[in-house]
């Protein structure tokens, strides 16, 4: 159950990364210095949606934390870095090096050795 759960609201955190990079990519430079800059990329539909998603990830982290040790549910929750790093190669053609490569399976042994603690 608790497996499941870190599943869940890591694969949402990780669709809410996606939809805000995509916002990103057709906004534009943001400035941080230009308010207007600000709410228009806050008012972007993918932004919102990004938030929204990130935001019913929190709410199953949340419930995760009433059930499991941090220590034992942080490290699984970083299988996201994997996650993103394949789905970022997919969708958005990015690059992933060798030396990604070697850290995205550094992170995969990890993540075995604390799923059997």
């Amino acid at each position: 159950m608790i497996i499941s759960l870190i599943i869940m609201a890591m694969s949402l955190a990780v669709a809410s990364q996606f939809m805000l990079k995509y916002a990103m990519m057709n906004f534009g430079e943001l400035d941080l210095f230009k308010i207007g800059s600000i709410i228009r990329a806050f008012l972007s539909p993918w932004v919102i949606a990004g938030i929204l998603v990130y935001g019913c990830s929190s709410v199953l982290w949340l419930k995760v934390l009433t059930k499991a040790e941090l220590s034992y549910a942080y490290p699984i929750g970083s299988l996201s870095f994997i996650l993103v790093a394949i789905f970022s190669w997919v969708i958005f053609r990015e690059q992933i090096t060798t030396v990604r490569m070697i850290g995205i399976l550094l992170i995969s042994i990890g993540v075995v050795f604390i799923s059997r603690s």
